[in-house]
């Protein structure tokens, strides 16, 4: 039986490319290019690493937290900024249109609201058995 295999050659020396390690500059840059809602394979390439050896640079608790970080200060950002306009008026007081698209977006992603029309029936031999069936809004007036 063959000898198993490992990562060192005959004078007892690690063979292969030594493993990058992560700088304070990488955690800055991984962080202010999450902060701004770059993907992972562009943070890799500004990093000049490949997406595979970031994804198991995540795996650092370091790594994980200077992402959360950025992740979560652009939802703030954007979130921020949603709100600032869902909650403009005219000078009449009225909501503009971006102001109603924006509060309808925030509160479908935010709040669970749906546009679904949802008709629950229940038949009275179904022990506790629930129907719930989805019907589309195809702009017809009720009959």
């Amino acid at each position: 039986m063959a000898p198993r295999s490992t990562n060192k050659n005959q004078e007892n020396k690690a063979i292969g490319r030594p493993a990058i390690e992560v700088s304070k500059t990488d955690l800055s840059i991984i962080e202010a290019m999450a902060k701004v809602g770059n993907r992972l394979d562009d943070i890799a390439t500004a990093l000049d690493i490949s997406p595979s050896t970031l994804d198991r640079w995540l795996k650092l608790e370091e790594v994980d937290a200077a992402y959360r970080r950025g992740r979560a200060e652009a939802k703030h950002a954007m979130a921020a900024r949603l709100w600032d306009i869902a909650m403009k008026d005219d000078n009449e007081g009225n909501p503009t249109k971006q102001a109603l698209t924006a509060t309808i977006f925030w509160l479908k992603a935010q709040a669970n609201w749906t546009d679904r029309i949802v008709v629950e029936t229940k038949s009275a031999d179904e022990a506790g058995q629930q129907v719930v069936i989805y019907l589309p809004d195809n702009g017809r007036v009720a009959a």
